[in-house]
């Protein structure tokens, strides 16, 4: 049984999908789709921009979504269809759209609206994002302000009675917000927080990459535009999902009643739990997993989660 999986924002890079692009009449009409609906040139943005440009979030989420949803359109016309569907984070819409629950055209609609909303929220440059690699259990926590992430699906340890090492930083905060594979989480927070957690990685041997981002996605940091997502996404017109999508809040299957304007909401509050989505798809007999997009970020992570799985 064969998984399209969707990559998130960090997957783009200058020239993505040109390939796509100029072999495929399905990926160009995509392209063509998007920039319609967008006013802007997707084209244009993925092939001639540089890595700064591109990695802007207002552009980022953009590009990836577009040349995703290129992909999935040349895929789907040459493999069995998806037993099952999943995104990480941005890619959560891609799949919602090969999913059926919204069209093309809103699709691309919701992504320019995550985007530009993501992009304002994180303006003010206190925001920072950090992988850290490490095998030794890590104390990842925020600093309890009433900020609403203590939640079933907002997964974190406490300090255990131990002096909180945010005390240093009194507005200091930082929380796990993707749960990747074995040995792998991104946390987010302010720049002093996330910085607090990297010193408790490189204390118990482990490493940490800093990303290239100025906002504390899928935290309390985000809930102003998960809101006005929401209002945004109440304007659109959903359907049940007409294939199983494992959605990165629970890493279990999307209710086919969901409200999803307010689980859009949700999800850009609430940590990516992709180590689950891929473990329960495998429980349920998913043994291939197709990469549908640029790059091969996902491919890589569910290597390290089951080694056994086909990833293509």
């Amino acid at each position: 049984m064969t998984a399209f999986i969707f990559p998130g924002q960090g997957s783009q890079e200058p020239g993505m999908g040109r390939a796509l692009y100029e072999a495929h009449a399905e990926a160009r009409e995509v392209f063509g789709t998007g920039s319609r609906v967008t006013g802007r040139d997707l084209a244009a943005l993925c092939f001639e921009n540089d890595a700064g440009t591109l990695s802007r979030t207002v552009n980022a989420q953009l590009a990836v979504f577009t040349v995703s949803m290129a992909a999935y359109a040349v895929r789907k016309g040459e493999t069995e269809p998806p037993a099952a569907l999943a995104g990480f984070s941005l890619g959560e819409c891609s799949a919602l759209c090969a999913a059926g629950c919204l069209s093309l055209e809103d699709g691309f609609r919701l992504v320019q609206k995550r985007a530009e909303a993501m992009q304002e929220a994180c303006e003010d440059g206190n925001g920072a994002m950090s992988a850290l690699l490490c095998n030794a259990p890590l104390q990842l926590y925020y600093e309890a302000d009433g900020g609403g992430h203590n939640s079933p699906s907002q997964p974190h340890c406490g300090p255990a009675g131990a002096e909180r090492d945010s005390r240093r930083h009194a507005a200091a905060w930082a929380v796990a917000v993707n749960f990747n594979c074995p040995g792998q989480t991104v946390v987010a927070g302010t720049p002093e927080g996330v910085a607090v957690l990297e010193e408790r990685c490189r204390a118990a041997g482990g490493r940490v990459s800093r990303l290239a981002l100025s906002g504390a996605f899928h935290t309390k940091a985000m809930a102003g535009a998960g809101a006005a997502l929401r209002v945004f996404a109440g304007t659109l017109s959903f359907r049940p999902p007409a294939v199983p999508l494992y959605t990165n809040l629970s890493g279990e299957i999307l209710s086919p009643g969901a409200d999803i304007p307010r689980h859009l909401e949700a999800h850009m509050t609430n940590p990516v739990l992709w180590q689950k989505c891929v473990e329960n798809m495998i429980a349920a007999g998913m043994t291939r997993f197709i990469e549908t997009g640029h790059g091969s970020s996902l491919a890589k992570l569910i290597r390290r989660i089951d080694r056994g799985a086909e990833v293509l």
